[in-house]
């Protein structure tokens, strides 16, 4: 490992460990509870999510609640302008289906204003939920909290809870959602192709379960748009070419290495890197530049 590799790993060491206790003593800082809004018995290992879905300049909050006992689990919206009047999506065998989850603590949500072919946007809601022996993408449409509808809702192909999330590959103002190395349109979920049996950006959680976390990002510049990195391997996305639009271009380092990556400059030569985690706790931090691997350590 370089020296200066080591001082930017550090330096960001030192920034996730250090900036909550200072964070707590700053004078900047004046943090003070405005209002509970109570959602029942709920998991707080679950994330929170915040965005402005029906474009009234008061963000919604979206949040799991999980029932580790039954199986069983609630999308819960909670509108930002409307009194925080909440709005409900159940999931497992309490309501009458399967036992469907979302993957305890995945975050597996992600929120949108997606563009529609009229030109409009909709408050999108991607969710990934399943089963032990299927996982589906779902996207919910939200127009306000007495109007949510299911808009459609696909099968992905590796059998992961994912962390979906959206992007404009081609930059053509229409977005993209992707899971893993599969990517779907963002209005209806129709597929534009996946990296098939390639890397998924597969990770582990603290239960044993297994998720696919994937990056968008323009890590090779020569290519147009933004490429999909899963692991050390890199993909382009083409939407106008589907459903055969995911093409591999590049396993960084030559030999494969899937996990949950994170894209950044940490060499400082205003290229991306790419620092991959392995279910194995192995930790790499590749130069898709060089086409090399520039450190791998165990932790």
């Amino acid at each position: 490992m370089t020296g200066h590799v080591k001082i930017r790993l550090l330096v960001l060491l030192s920034m996730f460990l250090c900036l909550p206790l200072w964070a707590q003593v700053s004078p900047y800082f004046d943090m003070k509870l405005l209002k509970t809004i109570s959602v029942g018995a709920y998991q707080g290992v679950n994330p929170i999510f915040v965005a402005d879905l029906d474009g009234d300049n008061f963000p919604e909050l979206v949040t799991v609640q999980s029932d580790y006992r039954d199986n069983a689990a609630t999308l819960v919206i909670v509108s930002g302008a409307a009194s925080y009047k909440q709005t409900r999506i159940h999931f497992g065998s309490s309501y009458g289906t399967p036992g469907v989850s979302f993957g305890y603590a995945c975050g597996a949500i992600a929120l949108a204003r997606t563009q529609l072919p009229n030109g409009s946007k909709r408050g999108t809601i991607y969710v990934v939920a399943g089963t032990a022996q299927q996982k589906l993408l779902y996207a919910y449409g939200y127009y306000g909290h007495e109007q949510v509808e299911e808009i459609a809702s696909v099968a992905l192909q590796q059998n992961l809870y994912g962390n979906p999330a959206v992007a404009d590959f081609d930059g053509d103002g229409r977005d993209e959602v992707y899971v893993g190395n599969e990517v779907f349109d963002a209005y209806l979920l129709n597929p534009i192709g996946s990296g098939a049996a390639g890397n998924v950006g597969r990770h582990m959680q603290h239960d044993g379960a297994m998720f696919s976390l994937s990056v968008a990002a323009d890590v090779l510049p020569e290519l147009p748009g933004k490429e999909l990195v899963c692991g050390n391997q890199i993909y382009s996305v083409h939407p106008q070419q589907a459903p055969t639009g995911v093409r591999w271009v590049q396993t960084v380092g030559e030999t494969a290495q899937d996990g949950s990556a994170l894209v950044a400059d940490f060499t400082g030569d205003k290229k991306l890197d790419i620092l991959v985690r392995d279910i194995n706790g192995q930790l790499s931090l590749y130069n898709p530049a060089t086409n090399q691997c520039l450190f791998t350590k165990i932790i």
